[in-house]
């Protein structure tokens, strides 16, 4: 079975995880080094799974991209300027909006 393992750089290195298996995290210095570790995890989860009889999640997490346009970003720069943010902030929808007005433009 093949699952779809996140990869994250971090300011210290990088950060792994299986969405499909729930606890299946790990980080480590290189990207080789978080690849290798998270096989291990795997591995090590799985063979946990079954040893307690539980069942093994099927492979079930994708991948994809989302495709932001130049005006997103002009936009977010203007409300960063204006609101004296430099940062996107949670809004009460779990959205980074940036700017005081709590919902979307």
């Amino acid at each position: 079975m093949d699952y779809l393992l996140v990869v994250q750089r971090t300011e210290n290195g990088y950060r792994a995880q299986v969405p499909d298996l729930d606890g299946c995290v790990t980080s480590a210095r290189t990207r080789e080094q978080v690849e290798r570790q998270m096989r291990a995890v795997v591995e090590f989860h799985v063979l946990g799974l079954h040893h307690e009889g539980r069942d093994i999640p099927a492979p079930n997490a994708y991948a994809t991209r989302v495709e932001l346009g130049p005006a997103v970003f002009e936009v977010a720069e203007r409300a960063s300027v204006g609101a004296g943010r430099g940062r996107p902030v949670p809004s009460r929808h779990g959205s980074p909006w940036i700017g005081p007005a709590d919902d979307p433009p």
